[in-house]
């Protein structure tokens, strides 16, 4: 198969593009800056230099592929202006859409967000869940969405793929990274009382449901559902961490309204400064809601099925924390170790 992944520059997607690799299949790369794609194997991945905004540029990339995997996207930093949301996010994906009409590829596999459905009236969510977009990134996802949903009416054979929160080594560039790192030192703050829950997926499971999302004949046209096997509280998750990188977890607990109006605050500051800020009104939103989804239809209609428990996800982050520096040795001296969670362990750590 011709394959063409946009966003293969990202986290999730520099995962994808070295899976399609892994099983033999020609892979392209849409990519705005070729310095970033450093960290792809360049032997096996073709490079097209392009952005999804400019619509001769998509439709250049994409004639003769099989299948699209479309993973470009902004999302996470505040001060981004609603007008690039809706030109990445939206019109970008306008222009993957008709260029993949266009050239009558086999398939669009389109990643959206479980984040679409925002806070959710009745727990688990699922795919039949209303949408209710709570921030720009969050509605330009939805506007996204119902593009390709529409297309599908109109004869493109999509899939759309909606991941909840995605871990694991290669993430540190991301927003949750700073969560973990904290949870990792030993110490965390967080507003509220910390019992809401998260779905929360390792990225070799993610991976799993994008490649069966792309494969089989059953999930055209249909949209899915993919995170980890059991939704968990953010007590629980920041526990898991800490104990993992063998460390005694201190929990703060503030209440929700102050942190709310200074992570508003913040996110002014940061939109008309650019200053980076430690948290916005955003994040407090999305560390006390509860937004769990289930994924039976994905197991359903694609055979999916998360098999890497969070204790071992957690494990094998936090050993590649400490490969790359991103976590120390020297960070955990302070604090109690736990004596029955040791640090973990693999080749080429640098855990103490």
């Amino acid at each position: 198969m011709k394959i063409l992944v946009t966003g293969g520059t990202g986290f999730i997607g520099s995962h994808l593009v070295r899976a399609l690799v892994k099983q033999g299949d020609s892979v392209f790369c849409l990519a705005r800056n070729k310095k970033k794609a450093h960290s792809l194997n360049l032997s096996k991945v073709s490079l097209v230099k392009g952005d999804i905004r400019d619509k001769r540029a998509v439709e250049r990339a994409i004639k003769g592929m099989d299948v699209i995997y479309h993973l470009a996207a902004i999302s996470g930093k505040v001060a981004i202006s609603p007008a690039l949301y809706q030109a990445v996010n939206i019109e970008g994906t306008r222009n993957i859409i008709e260029a993949c009409l266009k050239a009558k590829v086999k398939r669009l596999v389109h990643t959206s967000t479980v984040a679409v459905t925002g806070k959710l009236d009745k727990i688990p969510g699922d795919e039949n869940s209303p949408y209710r977009p709570g921030n720009w990134y969050e509605k330009s996802k939805t506007e996204g969405e119902k593009l390709v949903l529409e297309a599908v009416r109109r004869g493109l054979p999509a899939v759309v793929v909606r991941p909840g929160l995605i871990y694991g080594p290669g993430h540190e560039g991301v927003s949750m990274a700073k969560f973990f790192k904290m949870a990792a030192k030993g110490f965390a703050v967080i507003p509220g009382n910390g019992k809401n829950l998260w779905d929360i997926t390792y990225i070799d499971d993610c991976l799993q449901g994008f490649l069966l999302a792309g494969k089989k004949k059953a999930a055209l046209g249909e949209v899915f559902i993919i995170n980890g096997s059991k939704p968990i509280t953010v007590n629980e998750l920041l526990k898991t961490l800490a104990r993992e990188a063998g460390m005694e977890l201190r929990l703060l607990h503030l209440p929700v309204w102050p942190m709310r109006f200074v992570g508003k605050i913040f996110g002014l500051v940061e939109n008309v400064l650019h200053l980076p800020m430690p948290f916005s009104g955003q994040t407090v939103q999305l560390l006390t809601q509860s937004r769990p989804h289930s994924n039976e239809k994905a197991k359903r209609i694609l055979g999916y099925h998360p098999r890497v428990s969070l204790k071992e996800g957690i494990a094998k982050t936090v050993a590649w924390y400490r490969e790359i520096g991103f976590i120390t040795p020297a960070a955990s001296r302070g604090s109690k170790f736990r004596p029955e969670a040791p640090p973990h362990r693999r080749r080429g750590s640098t855990a103490p």
